[in-house]
């Protein structure tokens, strides 16, 4: 009996260390995967744990929007989501840029 909790207890252990290895690659893929930002950029947002860093967005987005808004100076904000760079934005000058740039192009995301 003793043997077999000791057996139990080394997977667990195993299982733990092979869990924590999978989630620090995973952080560290999604961090290498963004792309530098110039000072230019908005204001970058950064919650939580890499993988799941942007999950109130999904769940939470009006309050998210507004918590983004509130904590740049402009009211344009940035995120990543994975390997995806988003960007923000508020007011009369965002709604212009939004609908009248032609370097936006919907059909590309």
């Amino acid at each position: 009996m003793l043997a077999m909790q000791g057996i139990i207890w080394a997977l667990l252990v195993t299982g733990l260390v092979v869990l924590v290895a999978l989630v620090a690659l995973a952080a560290m893929a999604s961090l290498a995967g963004q792309a530098s930002l110039s000072w230019a950029v908005p204001t970058l947002v950064r919650e939580g744990y890499p993988i799941l860093d942007m999950l109130r967005f999904f769940t939470d987005r009006r309050n998210f929007y507004l918590d983004g808004v509130a904590a740049s100076r402009s009211g344009h904000f940035s995120f990543y989501f994975g390997k995806h760079y988003i960007i923000g934005v508020s007011g009369l000058e965002g709604r212009k840029i939004f609908y009248e740039s032609k370097a936006l192009d919907m059909s590309e995301g």
